[in-house]
């Protein structure tokens, strides 16, 4: 898949010298139009007309975005490291001053995803790899910041994937806790299992922290539980898909909404 931001950007470049922001915005949606189609696609571009356009100079880009899917992460992060020499050559920088993207209802690598709201400051990226392959890389940027919310409906296939052995499993976000309520195998009988407790951040994860567990309605030692807790954590790792650092600030879990909230470094 073309990352999002070098569809959005690469046909900026063939435009004359009189190209407007205004020009830029309409053809960087109906690309984005063709590329997903039933998307609902905004894009507001702020910065200097001409020159600037086609050296991929910009004050401000947003890109909004709702009801798609995407299995990898648009935006990419870090100088390209070469297959071949073990270095590629030094990058061409272009320049955006503030660049957001918000995307609402899509499917990111098969987790459904309510909204992500992402935004960098003093952005500098790869401008050769934006002409070449149409890919957006950020060699540096500062103020990276994110804004994730998950319906609890969405943290289901997460939880089946980590503890399969728990049966007709659901999820609720209450509190500031994730519950998970189902069945287990225990000492060769099934019984009703609740597990609850906080969401918190241990580097790029968000694990389940200090668990309360029942059994048939009754609590069990933290000794008799760590074995069924054992294989939900971690609930999700920003690890595998992104190319960010992602430090947690605030964790929101109420109403049946996981909300996010934290910085961004690059790796």
């Amino acid at each position: 898949m073309e990352p999002i931001l070098g569809i959005l950007l690469g046909g900026f470049l063939a435009f004359n010298a009189f190209v407007t922001p205004g020009r830029a915005e309409k053809e960087a949606e109906s690309a984005l139009r063709k590329k997903f189609p039933g998307a609902t696609v905004n894009v507001d571009i702020e910065g200097k007309r001409g020159r600037n356009v086609l050296k991929g100079r910009f004050k401000k880009v947003r890109v909004e975005l709702s009801n798609l899917r995407i299995d990898d992460f648009p935006i990419q992060a870090g100088a390209e490291v070469s297959t071949t020499t073990g270095a590629a050559p030094a990058p061409k920088f272009s320049t955006i001053g503030h660049l957001e993207l918000s995307l609402h209802d899509l499917s990111f690598g098969g987790l459904p995803v309510k909204s992500v709201e992402l935004s960098f400051d003093d952005v500098h990226y790869d401008f050769e790899a934006l002409k070449k392959r149409s890919e957006i890389r950020l060699i540096s940027f500062t103020n990276g910041k994110i804004a994730l919310a998950i319906e609890a409906n969405s943290l289901l296939p997460l939880v089946a994937k980590r503890a399969p052995e728990i049966k007709d499993a659901h999820v609720e976000l209450r509190g500031g806790e994730i519950v998970v309520t189902g069945r287990r195998e225990i000492l060769g009988a099934g019984a009703n299992v609740l597990v609850r407790g906080p969401i918190v951040p241990h580097g790029n994860d968000l694990d389940l922290d200090n668990a309360h567990v029942e059994v048939a309605g009754l609590n069990i030692a933290p000794i008799l539980a760590a074995p069924i807790i054992k294989g939900i954590n971690p609930l999700y790792s920003f690890e595998e898909k992104w190319p960010f650092n992602v430090q947690t600030g605030h964790i929101g879990a109420d109403n049946d909404m996981l909300q996010i909230e934290g910085t961004l470094t690059a790796k």
